[in-house]
């Protein structure tokens, strides 16, 4: 069992520019073929470089605050309760930002193919 708003974490990032705390949700669980962590984002950070994966597609749900969602497509902002879908390969390119004065929750959920191809 775990809490998608609990303060419990197993992984902090002190990288400057990718500074989070990271829940990994999918392997606390027990899950295989699907995996989930739940990032805390300080305002003006990111949690993870621009990137596409090439086998594995992943869903983005924000739990609390604002992020802005940086896609092929361009950047739009996502408030509390939007969800993204990232496909693979070059279309589904994707980074988050918190731009917002306040912290930041998102939970990102994916599949777990392996071999995997990240750019």
């Amino acid at each position: 069992m775990a809490n998608v708003f609990g303060d419990d974490w197993d992984a902090v990032s002190e990288r400057p520019g990718f500074r989070h705390r990271r829940m990994r949700l999918g392997r606390r669980l027990g899950g295989r073929m699907l995996g989930a962590s739940v990032y805390e984002l300080p305002p003006g950070e990111r949690a993870f470089p621009y990137h596409l994966h090439h086998a594995n597609e992943e869903l983005l749900v924000v739990l609390d605050g604002e992020v802005a969602l940086r896609t092929p497509e361009g950047e739009r902002t996502l408030r509390t309760g939007d969800a993204a879908l990232f496909g693979r390969g070059p279309e589904g390119a994707h980074q988050v930002v918190n731009r917002a004065a306040g912290p930041a929750r998102v939970l990102m959920v994916s599949t777990m193919v392996e071999p995997d191809v990240m750019e």
